[in-house]
Parts: C-alpha cells; structure tokens; sequence
C-alpha cells in the first residue's frame, strides 16, 4: 500500500517496550522495528505492508518513496517551459520590429510582452482552460 504519514509518535506497553504508531490515511499502524521509521517523518511519502495482530495494525515493511518532481503551473517539464518561453519571445521581438527605441528599452520590452504571453499561453495568471 501507498500513503502519506499524517502523525508519528512513539509509545510503550504496559511492560515498558517501547513502539512507533504510524496515522496513515487515518488508520494507525504499529512499528515495532525502529530501523523501519528512520529518516521517516510526517509527510513522508511511504509505500508499507501491514498485518492484523490482534487488535492491532502492525507494519511489516516500509519504504520511503520520493515523490514525483513538481512542475511550475502550466508546464509537464523543463523542456516544455523552455519552447513555451522561446515562443513567447519570438512573437514579442517581431511585435517589436521596426519600432525605433533604444536597445535596452527594446530588450525590457520584448520580455515584459513575452511574460503576459507566456501567462496567456499557459493559463497561469487567468486560471482558465
């Protein structure tokens, strides 16, 4: 199974041994085997196996997944940002040509058009499909 560990605490039998209890999507899971939880955290992404003993949840295996790479809004990858953003400034340098200002003033202008481009193309300001 796959899940996000909402809560990690530790806890001790009547005896005093001393165990883990995992809260993962709401049900709560022992761990008696402390190499099974290091590096381990809230908001760790996990994949486990677990089985009933008694009463109880009892991990048996658990691993940490690293979760998949966050993109920017409106892009699948880096390549995809970089063709949208070459686009978006070729269209912005040919709105530019021919208009007679100095090269700095030129430059500024052709990135602040290709920003609303980009924001245009990409959905990412106005939120609509």
């Amino acid at each position: 199974m796959q899940g996000t560990i909402d809560k990690i605490w530790e806890n001790q039998t009547k005896g005093n041994k001393t165990y883990h209890v995992l809260e993962i999507g709401g049900e709560k899971y022992s761990v008696w085997d402390t190499k099974l939880i290091e590096g381990l955290g809230e908001g760790s992404v996990v994949e486990y196996d677990w089985k009933r003993s008694g009463d109880f949840m009892k991990i048996t295996d658990l691993r940490k997944i690293d979760p998949a790479p966050q993109f920017e809004p409106g892009y699948q990858d880096r390549k995809a940002r970089e063709i949208v953003r070459m686009s978006c400034l070729r269209s912005a340098s040919e709105i530019l040509n021919g208009i007679y200002i100095g090269p700095d003033d030129k430059m500024r202008k052709a990135l602040e058009i290709a920003k609303e481009f980009e924001k245009y193309v990409t959905d990412m300001e106005a939120g609509e499909k």
